[in-house]
């Protein structure tokens, strides 16, 4: 397939929703929280955008900034990106449930039950 996996995610949360409808005669919306780090969010987001947010609502699709850390080398030595600055890295999935409170996306989940 040539297919993102964005396409792929965005097109079983529809038939899912769809099954939903068929055997509960119940309309039933499936968030998609997709973690991004602040260089790719906005390609992320434009992305899902120029592609109709792959049939998913609007409001179902949310996107949300992973924090950094600072890197370090073998030795255990913080490397910098310039004079004065250490370098640092998106936190990557662990870092996913700070990330979550921290951009309010625990509270989107309670809002919606």
């Amino acid at each position: 397939s040539h297919k993102s996996i964005f396409q792929l995610l965005c097109e079983r949360i529809r038939r899912l929703q769809h099954l939903v409808q068929r055997k509960f005669k119940r309309t039933v919306s499936i968030p998609l929280y997709i973690m991004c780090n602040s260089e790719n969010r906005h390609i992320i987001e434009d992305f899902f955008h120029e592609n109709g947010h792959f049939g998913i609502k609007e409001q179902d699709l949310l996107f949300f900034t992973q924090g950094s850390i600072p890197i370090m080398n073998k030795q255990g030595k913080f490397l910098l990106r310039e004079k004065h600055r250490i370098a640092q890295e998106p936190h990557g999935n662990g870092g996913v449930f700070r990330a979550l409170v921290e951009e309010g996306m625990i509270s989107d989940m309670k809002s919606r039950g």
